[in-house]
């Protein structure tokens, strides 16, 4: 029988393996649907490196950060919608067979993928790293938390 820390391990993994995939097909699909191009003029948004012909002009190039900050401003309307169909117990008018939060919080993770597909960035690591990291945090543990000035929530 595995041990607690070997089944751990692999279940981290599984974990990386997963979200990987997530931001693979999450960003392959984000761009195949034209999300990636400047709704205009159609040039490409992503500079050279990231996408896979890089931007038509230095001007888009230079907008980058701004379409990055944008993307993020997409995730976080994400979160409140999902706050807001929690607030008001709906179920999703897309999907009914979900509740409103369940699909918007898909929907939060597909957002969040996305942009990380296009970045390039190795979430699925920090995510591994991260939940190791909290196992261990003095401060979220029962007894700190319950402390004075200990986090509530």
């Amino acid at each position: 029988m595995m041990d607690d820390l070997e089944s751990g391990a692999m279940l981290l993994e599984q974990i990386e393996t997963g979200i990987e995939a997530l931001q693979l097909v999450a960003h392959r699909a984000s761009k195949n649907r034209g999300w990636w191009r400047d709704p205009v003029s159609g040039e490409n948004l992503l500079p050279l490196g990231l996408g896979a012909e890089g931007p038509t002009s230095e001007k888009l190039a230079a907008w980058f950060p701004y379409v990055v900050a944008a993307k993020i401003a997409l995730i976080h309307s994400e979160v409140s919608e999902m706050l807001e169909a929690y607030r008001k117990d709906a179920q999703d008018d897309k999907l009914p067979e979900f509740s409103g939060v369940t699909v918007e919080m898909a929907d939060v993770l597909i957002r969040v993928a996305d942009l990380a597909g296009a970045l390039n960035l190795p979430v699925a690591l920090a995510l591994r790293e991260k939940l190791i990291y909290n196992a261990i945090r003095a401060d979220h543990n029962p007894e700190a938390r319950a402390a004075p000035g200990g986090k509530k929530f």
